[in-house]
């Protein structure tokens, strides 16, 4: 029996990734969070079609202060080595393509 499109697209895992972490206490109060990750190329099956993600290098980063117990600043970037890259999808102008993203945070604990 064949699969199915959706089948065969659910078991289109990269075959190697490399993901490396780092979290740091550093001097004066702060925090620096850094992750690499390397995922391997994929096929996509569409049908008679078939299609591939290409592999891509990312990074994330994450620096925070802690200027009292209770008070948490933070700046973080996510996807950071490009502008946007494709994780999923038959290649194509409806692909989703994931882009980079900064944020901040403040948090009071309590």
């Amino acid at each position: 029996f064949g699969r199915s499109i959706d089948e065969r697209n659910e078991i289109a895992d990269p075959q190697q990734r490399i993901s490396l972490r780092s979290s740091m206490d550093l001097p004066n109060s702060l925090e620096l969070d850094a992750a690499l990750r390397w995922i391997d190329s994929r096929d996509i099956n569409n049908g008679p079609n078939v299609g591939t993600v290409p592999s891509y290098w990312e990074m994330d980063l994450r620096l925070a202060w802690h200027p009292s117990e209770r008070l948490e600043l933070s700046v973080a970037g996510q996807n950071l080595l490009h502008d946007h890259h494709a994780e999923y999808g038959f290649p194509g102008p409806a692909q989703v393509q994931i882009q980079r993203g900064m944020y901040a945070k403040i948090a009071w604990l309590f």
